[in-house]
């Protein structure tokens, strides 16, 4: 009955899905207008505040080594720094520039007295400019929160439909009898082993794997699991399991016959369609 619903959960499912498009799509608009409005703003501020940093400066008073520091600077930290710094660059029409002699002298005077831990007070130092501007709106936040929630409903129920359409591919027998156990797992204990089964999954000795899901055989007398981890100077493990009508699932009777090929019996409810109540 479960399994004959799959349809109607993958209606159910695409529904939902296409009722999150809408707010997905508003969402994204939304989240684009902030951030050129977020970006046009910190523009304008790092300008503003850029202008008000040279306001306050006393260019004259400054020789061109410190004011080609202070344009360097600006450039490497300011986004469009630049064109902002051509503003400072005017100031220096009519100076006299360095010269290369000049300018390698006082590099290396400085990283002398960088490595000597000294500090010169003529370098002139300038705050960063980008300072609080980096920092998004509160509503961008909000709008990004809340899109990242949606993009996660929006994968979970893609992950459910993928879900649906894999069962539809799954032999669950001749009337779905194994629908129920499909993702159930059977522990057992053999010697010094913990052995388990994951149904329609994987089987595992502890850590190592036993192989993958191999399906039904033999007219769904036989499970198998293979293409296991390999045996050292050995095959890839395997393991075969025998199933049996039983009251309730019951992973019992493992033996190795063969070197990392395993064997084991599996009871199951599932396995008494054919049999009457009196042989459980």
């Amino acid at each position: 009955l479960a399994l004959n619903t799959g349809s109607d959960r993958k209606a159910k499912l695409n529904d939902e899905l296409n009722a999150l498009s809408p707010s997905l799509s508003d969402l994204e608009n939304e989240m684009r207008q902030l951030e050129e409005k977020d970006s046009c703003a910190k523009e304008t501020s790092s300008s503003e505040l850029f202008e008000q940093r040279v306001d306050a400066l006393s260019l004259n008073s400054l020789d061109v080594t410190q004011l080609q520091k202070l344009i360097i600077k600006l450039a490497v930290e300011l986004e469009g720094g630049e064109h902002l710094a051509g503003l400072v660059a005017d100031e220096l029409k009519g100076s006299e520039t360095s010269t290369t002699e000049e300018a390698s002298s006082d590099k290396e005077q400085q990283q002398q007295k960088s490595e000597e831990g000294e500090t010169d007070s003529s370098v002139f130092w300038v705050p960063d400019i980008e300072e609080g501007t980096n920092e998004e709106s509160e509503e961008l936040m909000n709008v990004r929160s809340k899109l990242e929630e949606l993009e996660g409903q929006k994968q979970e129920l893609e992950e459910k439909l993928k879900g649906i359409d894999d069962e539809a591919n799954l032999d669950f027998g001749v009337e779905k009898e194994y629908w129920a156990i499909k993702d159930e797992c059977y522990k057992a204990k053999a010697d010094q082993y913990t052995y388990e089964i994951c149904m329609y999954d994987k089987a595992t000795q502890d850590s190592v794997s036993l192989g993958k899901w191999d399906g039904f055989h033999e007219d769904y007398s036989v499970i198998k699991f293979t293409n296991g981890d390999k045996c050292w100077n050995g095959p890839k493990r395997s393991l075969t399991l025998k199933v049996e009508c039983g009251a309730e699932e019951l992973l019992h009777s493992i033996t190795e016959p063969s070197t990392c090929e395993y064997s084991a019996k599996f009871a199951t409810p599932a396995a008494c369609q054919e049999f009457s109540s009196g042989d459980i």
